[in-house]
């Protein structure tokens, strides 16, 4: 109590901490309603899998899936795919497998924040023939990933409010717009494995184009639209999505936004379709047929 009276600035200044950590990471919001907390496919609030790649693997590749995100999600260093218990036969059909698990957990889970890339190696442990699968994270920490979601989810309600009695087009322009005036395409560091994930755009709004069609894909299904991540190449390796307008389908691609001034003539381009049909996607077979319509710019 003492200390209290002749340190008058510690009680205010305890207050306007816990205060700030109130707003920032603990004050109530709205639930993503699309959130099913009882799915195997359940991360985090921030978003749920529409388990689009999940669903194109068979029974055993789907069994490796659920392994390897469980070992994600306990932050293991590595994972070995064994030839007997994975039922993959050979160390060629074991990294095979691993790999198009992998490859779908990255695009089913744009919410799995901690996850950057993976590697893969042939590895004898215990005298058996292995796959060891080894992963990147772009968060080092549980703890910091867990502060993240909740500060994301506090970014992202605004958002939803914000947007709340837009249209369609006014909200995906809205997201392209707040992705462009609150970021920056990272040129210095646009290798390191921490721009792979959607923390890099809401928390240190510094990322690639994987880092910002994630954080789009998480902001989309909260604000009611239907939209999808996809992979493909523009003029190199690309990551963008695909956005649903009255049951028709676009392109969109917010990496542009960040890379150009929103004052510029250029800054919409991201959203133009004659720009971005020169695209092309990967596993195009598993997306709907998309339009060219050019909505966005003159609608």
């Amino acid at each position: 109590m003492i200390f209290f009276l002749k340190h008058k600035i510690f009680p205010f200044f305890l207050l306007m901490l816990t205060l700030i950590f109130y707003i920032y990471f603990c004050r109530k919001i709205e639930i993503n309603p699309l959130i099913d907390k009882s799915s195997i496919h359940y991360i985090n609030d921030l978003y749920m899998s529409n388990e689009l790649y999940y669903d194109n693997l068979n029974y055993q590749e789907q069994k490796l899936y659920m392994n390897l995100l469980e070992a994600i999600n306990n932050y293991k260093a590595n994972y070995y795919i064994n030839i007997n218990k994975d039922n993959c036969y050979s160390l060629e059909k074991c990294s095979s497998m691993g790999t198009k698990a992998m490859e779908a957990i990255i695009m089913d889970h744009p919410e799995l924040l901690q996850i950057a890339n993976y590697s893969w190696s042939y590895n004898s442990l215990n005298d058996s023939e292995n796959v060891k699968l080894t992963f990147s994270y772009a968060i080092k920490f549980k703890f910091i990933s867990k502060l993240g979601e909740m500060r994301i989810a506090r970014i992202i309600d605004k958002i939803k409010k914000t947007t709340k009695n837009m249209s369609e087009i006014e909200k995906i322009k809205y997201v392209y717009e707040w992705i462009g005036e609150n970021n920056k395409y990272n040129k210095t560091f646009m290798y390191f494995d921490s721009n792979q994930s959607a923390f890099t755009v809401f928390i240190n709004h510094n990322s690639v184009c994987a880092g910002f069609a994630k954080a789009s894909q998480i902001i989309f299904q909260n604000i009611g639209i239907t939209s999808y991540y996809v992979t493909g190449t523009s003029t190199g390796p690309h990551a963008f999505n695909i956005v649903k307008v009255e049951d028709k389908y676009y392109l969109y691609d917010s990496t542009v936004a960040s890379t150009i001034n929103s004052e510029s003539d250029n800054f919409y381009k991201g959203l133009e379709q004659k720009y971005l049909s020169s695209f092309s996607i990967d596993n195009q077979n598993l997306y709907p047929t998309l339009n060219t319509d050019e909505i966005f710019i003159n609608g």
